[in-house]
């Protein structure tokens, strides 16, 4: 339901408020948690929160002793789940601006595929990373390594596998996370990549 949607995005941005700026012990009572792995509801739970992980799920029906926390959140008739992932986004079209709404929606990690510089998306991971701005964990290509294509955004156009070689090159030394391909690649360039990446110790997707 939507009143469900809204108690669940607001427990998200609340916790994820808390944590992202202190290590502290904070504790969420009474709360659904949705076990994704057993397809199940656990229902009345209290969430130990350690240093921004968790630390314990425990029954509320066991009377358990807590320990002392600094900030207790109250979870009745709302729902936690794991974060989620968006795998495909282009943060450079939706801005800066967008980065807090990802949170208010339970999305707590983007995959990037693709921008024209890596610069801004660069610093929007480093301060997301160091609790200096709210967002998703980021993880990013910069541009794509295509071949010719009818537009040049989003993309380093290559050629020939020495071209790719040098492309992937480039894109490890500027600190992307993985290397992006697209379908314009010719075969041999794409197996550059792929073999250039792998030297890299990088992972390349498309």
């Amino acid at each position: 339901s939507s009143n469900m949607k809204k108690q669940f995005c607001i427990c998200i941005l609340i916790l994820f408020s808390i944590s992202i700026y202190s290590q502290r012990i904070i504790l969420v009572t009474n709360v659904n948690v949705v076990d994704v792995e057993k397809g199940m509801i656990l229902r009345d739970m209290h969430v130990l929160i350690k240093d921004s992980l968790i630390a314990d799920i425990i029954d509320a029906k066991q009377k358990k002793n807590l320990p002392g926390t600094d900030t207790v959140v109250n979870g009745k008739g709302k729902y936690l789940i794991p974060g989620l992932w968006d795998m495909h986004v282009h943060l450079e079209m939706a801005t800066k601006v967008s980065l807090p709404y990802f949170i208010a929606y339970g999305v707590t990690g983007v995959r990037d595929m693709g921008a024209n510089s890596f610069d801004s998306i660069k610093q929007w991971r480093n301060e997301v990373e160091q609790g200096n701005l709210i967002g998703p964990h980021i993880i990013a290509s910069g541009p794509m390594i295509d071949g010719p294509f009818f537009v040049n955004v989003l993309r380093v156009t290559v050629n020939t596998p020495s071209e790719a070689r040098k492309a992937v090159d480039s894109l490890v030394a500027l600190g992307v996370d993985f290397i992006k391909v697209h379908q314009q690649l010719s075969k041999d360039a794409y197996l550059a990549v792929a073999d250039q990446a792998a030297k890299h110790k990088i992972p390349f997707a498309g």
